[in-house]
């Protein structure tokens, strides 16, 4: 993924839920550094030069000037009760994730205009670790099938999805090329008779040229 920084964000959004997720972006300076948005627009930077943790959070304004992407994931289970998923031998929860990216505006470290650029649905899975992932074991369409099976059970809803193994490659035979250098032609070819000119040039004769 890269570097990015993380930007947290006080300023009305047009989906407010959002408000209370970190975002990220590449637009600024890549440092790995949190920004905020004030609820007056104002873009903040906060100065993590002092590393006293009971000290107060000191912020600059940032005169940044241009469009800012910010994006983010959330996740959510969406199903009462939960539908396990056995992914690849390893129980799991399914999980809805929400991607939500927006385009802010700025005039001078102060926002201007935000839209919402992107906005999609998937499905995620939650380990026991409490990280999300997710597979390419299973096509959504085939996922969203088990899932409406599952879903007409009142409770025990469980999704198992086989890891399929991947099959042998078909070995493919080698290929030769077989190279004639210039002299082999000559003497293979004493019957031909080669003229050539500036222009153009011909072989004749009645011998066969390989």
């Amino acid at each position: 993924m890269g570097f990015y920084n993380t930007v947290y964000c006080d300023y009305p959004l047009p989906d407010s839920y959002a408000e209370d997720y970190g975002f990220q972006t590449k637009d600024l300076d890549c440092g790995s550094k949190k920004y905020w948005i004030s609820e007056e627009g104002e873009l903040l930077l906060e100065d993590d030069s002092d590393n006293d943790e009971d000290s107060e959070d000191v912020y600059s304004v940032v005169p940044f000037h241009g469009v800012l992407s910010m994006y983010t994931r959330i996740f959510r289970v969406i199903h009462d009760p939960p539908v396990a998923v056995v992914l690849d031998d390893e129980e799991t929860t399914l999980v809805q994730s929400e991607y939500l990216e927006y385009r802010m505006t700025f005039t001078h470290g102060q926002v201007e205009r935000v839209e919402r650029s992107k906005h999609w649905y998937s499905w995620s899975f939650l380990d026991a670790t409490g990280c999300y992932t997710s597979t390419s074991s299973v096509s959504d369409d085939e996922l969203e099938r088990l899932l409406a099976i599952e879903l007409e059970k009142p409770d025990n809803r469980r999704i198992v999805i086989e890891h399929e193994e991947e099959p042998e490659p078909v070995p493919v035979p080698p290929s030769y090329t077989i190279a004639i250098s210039l002299r082999n032609f000559w003497t293979r070819s004493k019957s031909c008779a080669l003229t050539a000119s500036s222009k153009n040039m011909k072989v004749r004769g009645n011998g066969k040229v390989f």
